[in-house]
């Protein structure tokens, strides 16, 4: 998988309707927007990453239809394809 399949999975958490879920996909999303416009490097974006990981935000209220296994994959997947950059 690449950076856009990751995106396009973050994009179906964005039909959530838990505030929290799309909140935090939007971020990842903008974290990556962000790495692949060289506005911040790859260190910083794992950085990120990994706080949204350990994040109570992320934790709590995410069990809906899935949406919380379906953003840590994401989540885990853009940081693995982060370490190859």
């Amino acid at each position: 998988m690449n950076f856009q399949d990751y995106q396009q999975q973050l994009a179906q958490c964005f039909s959530s309707q838990d505030p929290n879920i799309q909140t935090a996909a939007q971020q990842a999303n903008n974290y990556t927007e962000m790495l692949k416009s060289g506005q911040i490097n790859k260190q910083e974006y794992q950085e990120l990453l990994l706080d949204m990981q350990r994040s109570a935000a992320i934790a709590q209220s995410m069990d809906q239809a899935g949406y919380k296994e379906l953003l840590t994959n994401v989540i885990n997947g853009l940081l693995s394809l982060s370490s190859l950059i």
